[in-house]
């Protein structure tokens, strides 16, 4: 038995022998710095591949590498001065939430950071923006971790690769009192004024600087080179401290300030999961004219409050997102605005989805710029009194936009959509499509403007309940289409569509307008329709304006249903509550009226009252319910195949030396449960001249059934040829 054992001990003796090299060469010793002369000479004694060196007093170093494969763990009451470069390639020390750098060096080419290593506070009271910057210069790539507290910090300049991280709402960064670009983080960066601090931003170069360019890459769809590149700002609470700031808006460069975070130049930038209040412009701003647009940005999942001007502000670039955001704003702007400065300026792409808005959502830009491409889609918009709810300006330079599925409720006053441009070309723009919305307590579904057009347009599928309808100025290729309209009431001064030409020196395009299908319903509107030509109008064809299958019956005011200075197109429509005729102005040529199903509640209602010539038009295939069907002067007229119940057909000729008659009127049935004077008649009046006839009237196959009281019918005039079943 004693030998069994020794032999087994001598067994284990060998095993040992050969596994205990490699287990003790795997295990990493600990070299504590107070050991050490130095702790440059600590590092070097380290040789071993993950030794980790302890640092637990205060050291100091020049210049210093730190091996990749080495470990350095500072404690609490550890301190390491910087003078001259300490170089982590690319590692990190272990360290808590507590400062751990110090000195006049640089410490570069961390993994990660904390914010507090370089000697940041977080107790509300400290301005720390010097610190938090060497913080984020610190690391080459990855994360500067914003631990709870307040810092009290001004124009942080982001660094390409390096997100900056907080642990929600506990994570604040604010801005001092009277910050500006010169005062903190920015000296001698700008020396053509103190304008407003951003908290965080890229650039302070606002004249003469490197970044600075006068626009040139804002013009330009191509351009790549940014300042800033693939960051992530999240989870954080950004203040810009209003109250306490009240340098605003200086105009040209200023205006690329004052935000909590200003992107200008960058590309890849998200920004998650923060609440951005109070600043003394914009939440946030993202690109600007004179340093060049910002691209790829998204913004997620933020709560932006408070804010002196917009909520946030793209101002230049392209493919950038705002994507459930909720963004509460009652500040001079509106809550999302998409603008561009400058002809050529290159601001479109974008995507606005699932937010929620106060104030409103503006996509705005002079003349040419380049705003094309933004979809506007799922977001629910809310305004205060007088607010509009979405606004594209400059309608020929946003072809392609998309604004659908939306959700708009007013606060009363303003408009639900605002929609204009300037003069330019329409021809190969994609058009700006509004489709899916529901818009509720509005004052107008588009508002006058009368220093704009409106090209390239469809509105389609929407609902809207609002006091009035549209208003429509220098329209072109524009289709209101498919949509459900209650009129909730107003004071009866604006009709369902007033639309107007003109001014076609400034604006040669405008007609192709057409309103087709849709419902409208309500009270409160004193027309129908009222159509203007203003000074300088273009030539006015018959399709111009379009009312096509629409199913029509508001409650109605005005003298007339309709106001029409020239010839429409009214075809297969339903109307009721037809109470006061259609009042033509002037000279009409080529009107059509045409299989309309027209219903009046009151008797003896006239289908056209017109001033002047009625030429070339077709009345034809109509019900026509307590509506005479009524035209004066007519000249080359279809009036034919309608049918009229309860109302006769009256035809007047006065002041005919612009010529008449050559009119057919044929086959039109009238019958009326009531006594009628005249079933049909043709009247002479002051004026009149058998020679200015062009051509006889032929008059035949026309059929009444019912009571009257006079002749059946009656033709005062020789010029017209009569065959009919009275």
């Amino acid at each position: 038995m004693k030998y069994r054992i020794l032999f087994l001990m001598a067994i284990l003796s060998i095993v040992l022998m050969a596994v205990a090299p490699k287990v003790f060469a795997a295990t990493p010793a600990v070299l504590d710095v107070k050991l050490f002369p130095s702790f440059e000479a600590a590092v070097a004694s380290s040789r071993t591949a993950g030794n980790v060196i302890l640092v637990r007093t205060p050291v100091s170093c020049t210049s210093l590498t730190v091996p990749t494969d080495r470990k350095i763990y500072v404690t609490a009451s550890g301190l390491i001065t910087v003078n001259g470069v300490l170089d982590f390639q690319g590692n990190r020390p272990d360290a808590g939430d507590y400062r751990i750098f110090s000195g006049t060096g640089s410490v570069v080419n961390l993994s990660s950071a904390r914010i507090k290593w370089f000697g940041a506070r977080g107790d509300g009271k400290t301005e720390e923006s010097a610190l938090v910057q060497k913080a984020i210069n610190a690391v080459a790539e990855g994360d500067m971790l914003v631990t709870r507290g307040t810092y009290i910090v001004a124009n942080l300049q982001l660094k390409t690769g390096v997100n900056i991280i907080g642990q929600g709402e506990g994570s604040l960064l604010k801005l001092p009192p009277n910050a500006h670009v010169r005062s903190i983080n920015g000296s001698g960066a700008d020396d053509k004024g103190n304008y407003a601090a951003n908290v965080i931003g890229t650039t302070l170069n606002h004249h003469g600087g490197t970044w600075f360019d006068n626009g040139a890459r804002a013009r330009n769809e191509n351009n790549s080179t940014y300042i800033v590149t693939d960051v992530i700002i999240r989870d954080l609470v950004i203040d810009g401290n209003k109250a306490r700031n009240t340098l605003g808006d200086v105009g040209q460069n200023g205006s690329a300030m004052g935000a909590d975070i200003s992107l200008n130049q960058a590309a890849r930038i998200t920004v998650e999961n923060c609440l951005l209040i109070n600043a003394r412009l914009d939440g946030i701003l993202v690109g600007y004219t004179l340093h060049g647009g910002s691209d790829y940005v998204t913004i997620r999942n933020c709560r932006i409050e408070n804010n002196v001007r917009t909520g946030i502000a793209m101002i230049t670039g392209k493919y950038n997102k705002i994507l459930d955001c909720t963004i509460k704003h009652a500040g001079t702007g509106v809550g999302i605005d998409v603008e561009a400065n400058w002809d050529g300026e290159i601001n479109n792409h974008h995507l606005i989805k699932g937010n929620y808005v106060q104030a409103g959502i503006a996509l705005a830009s002079p003349q040419f710029a380049r705003m094309n491409d933004t979809t506007v889609e799922g977001n629910t918009i809310v305004g205060g009194p007088g607010r509009n709810g979405i606004t594209v300006s400059s309608s020929r330079v946003n072809g392609g936009t998309l604004i659908t599925n939306n959700k708009l409720i007013g606060g009363g006053g303003g408009s639900a959509f605002v929609i204009n441009g300037d003069a330019g070309p329409t021809e190969g723009f994609s058009p700006i499509v509004v489709s899916f919305n529901d818009a509720s307590n509005y004052d107008y579904i588009l508002p006058e403007q009368p220093n704009g057009s409106m090209a390239n347009i469809t509105m389609r599928d929407n609902r809207f309940t609002t006091k009035y309808g549209l208003q429509l100025y220098r329209p072109y290729k524009f289709e209101f289409s498919t949509n459900t309209v209650f009129f909730s009431g107003g004071t009866n001064l604006n009709p369902l569509l007033y639309i107007l030409f003109g001014q076609a020196s400034v604006d040669p395009n405008q007609g192709a307008t057409i309103l087709k299908g849709n419902t409208f319903r309500g009270r409160g509107i004193n027309k129908l329709v009222e159509a203007v030509v203003g000074a300088d109008a273009p030539p006015i064809k018959p399709d111009s304006l379009t009312i096509v299958g629409n199913d029509i019956n508001v409650t109605t005011s005005a003298p007339y249903s309709m106001d029409l200075n020239y010839a429409v197109i009214i075809k297969g429509n339903k109307i009721g509550g037809f109470n006061n005729g259609i009042h033509c102005v002037g000279g009409i040529d080529g009107m059509e009226i045409i299989d309309n199903e027209i219903v009046s509640t009151v008797k003896d209602v006239p289908l056209i009252v017109n001033d002047g010539q009625f030429k070339h038009s077709k009345i034809t295939g109509n019900k026509l319910t307590g509506i005479n069907l009524t035209v004066t002067r007519p000249n080359y007229c279809d009036i034919s195949n309608n049918v009229v119940v309860n109302g006769k057909g009256s035809i007047t000729y006065t002041f005919t030396s612009g010529g008449v008659g050559s009119n057919s009127i044929s086959g039109n049935r009238f019958t009326s449960d009531t006594d009628v004077d005249r079933p049909f008649e043709i009247l002479v009046g002051s004026g009149y001249s058998d020679k200015d006839f062009s051509g006889e009237d032929i008059i035949k196959n026309n059929t009444y059934s019912g009571k009257y009281s006079g002749p059946a019918f009656l033709n005062s005039t020789p010029k017209s040829v009569a065959g009919n079943s009275f």
